[in-house]
């Protein structure tokens, strides 16, 4: 698909960052606690450079105007 040119429509994409924003949401205690095990991190590091950024990244995307 990828290789053809066509994306896939914007409800689609639309509805992964959703689900990406749920995710983080619904599981970021989850989700902090594996990456910090995994990289040694503290949990506050993980919160701010990690979960906060890629949540506000996914709500823009989410929220940008269809052009």
């Amino acid at each position: 698909r990828f290789r053809s040119g066509a994306t896939r429509p914007y409800a689609w994409r639309r509805q992964q960052l959703e689900g990406v924003i749920r995710m983080l949401t619904e599981c970021e205690d989850e989700l902090i606690a594996a990456v910090c095990k995994d990289t040694g991190k503290p949990p506050e590091e993980m919160r701010l450079s990690e979960v906060t950024q890629t949540l506000c990244a996914a709500t823009v995307g989410r929220d940008l105007p269809v052009s």
